[in-house]
């Protein structure tokens, strides 16, 4: 996903580099889940939980960066994009699968 992103955004002239900060909290609140977490399971459906999120997050922001592509005529970066928001949907229908599984045992 980051390639796609590091091309749009080189095709566009670049950025100024900035600390994402959403994606910094959501690793912050899987590490306080690890660290509290009264059962393997419950710690590895609290990452699965928190992994998602962060992939929410990716679907969004390459969806609008997507359209912005769109409408600024960057048509290949738009296509790489969207490529990119399905590689994450499917990572979420992947974790939750896991979650699934893992609940299927207890």
């Amino acid at each position: 996903m980051g390639k796609a992103l590091d091309r749009a955004i080189a095709e566009v002239g670049g950025v100024e580099e900035q600390k994402n900060e959403i994606l910094e909290a959501h690793y912050q609140v899987s590490k306080e889940i690890r660290a509290k977490a009264e059962s393997d399971d419950v710690r590895d459906l609290g990452i699965i939980a928190s992994g998602q999120m962060a992939l929410h997050y990716w679907i969004a922001s390459f969806g609008t960066v997507a359209s912005y592509a769109a409408s600024a005529g960057f048509p290949q970066t738009e296509q790489e994009l969207k490529a990119s928001v399905q590689e994450a949907k499917q990572a979420d229908d992947q974790h939750t699968d896991i979650a699934q599984q893992i609940l299927a045992t207890q």
